[in-house]
């Protein structure tokens, strides 16, 4: 009973959430009106997974040996639907609902400076609602959504961060070669040098005396 209360509050959130996008999109910017659709258009994968569950926890019967029991991997699909609704009803939604009037322009500026790293085909989705932080929601390579503070349209001195947000949709798309790339590139310092400073070794947890990864405090 309480499984199935579950699986029918997420159809609710389903629901509710690609209605709150259809309407958004009205009066929506170019980037931000097509990561709304975007986003509607991937929650019809919710409904066949949400059906899927169902069937199996009506046909989920114990199994007589613990280790041949699915009851484990039933309940956890269906955790994994929960948080990933909640997350895109209590987080994502919010960002796109509390919009500002700078949110174009802000998306005009991040997508200049995706240009200029190469990433044309990157169409940035900026929403000013944070009280005093900067954070990247991914899921839509093309599309990515950063959440930034509205000071940010007032003071420039701000934008420096916005390039370490912009880091994490470099490494969603270029994910393994960057990765591999700065590897190999810290590798190459020499510990005993003044190359790399006492906290970037600690920040990379690394001995200065050794290539060693040690424990971070």
């Amino acid at each position: 009973m309480l499984f199935d209360a579950k699986l029918a509050e997420i159809d609710r959130h389903v629901a509710y959430i690609r209605a709150a996008c259809d309407d958004r999109r009205a009066d929506a910017h170019p980037n931000l009106a097509a990561r709304l659709r975007l986003l509607s258009e991937a929650l019809g994968d919710f409904s066949p997974a949400v059906d899927e569950v169902r069937r199996d926890l009506a046909l989920y019967r114990t199994a007589p040996a613990p280790a041949l029991d699915t009851w484990r991997q039933i309940f956890a699909r269906l955790r994994v639907l929960s948080d990933k609704a909640l997350f895109l009803r209590t987080r994502e939604l919010p960002a796109y609902l509390a919009a500002t009037p700078d949110d174009q322009y802000m998306s005009d500026v991040f997508e200049t400076l995706h240009r200029e790293v190469g990433l044309d085909g990157v169409h940035p989705v900026v929403s000013l609602h944070q009280n005093g932080w900067f954070a990247t929601v991914g899921g839509f390579p093309g599309h990515q959504l950063y959440l930034a503070p509205a000071s940010l349209a007032a003071d420039p001195a701000e934008l420096g961060l916005v390039f370490h947000e912009i880091g994490h949709t470099l490494f969603r798309l270029w994910s393994p070669d960057l990765e591999e790339a700065c590897d190999t590139s810290v590798a190459r310092v020499p510990l005993g040098s003044d190359d790399l400073t006492d906290y970037g070794r600690k920040a990379f947890g690394l001995d200065r005396r050794s290539r060693t990864v040690v424990p971070s405090d």
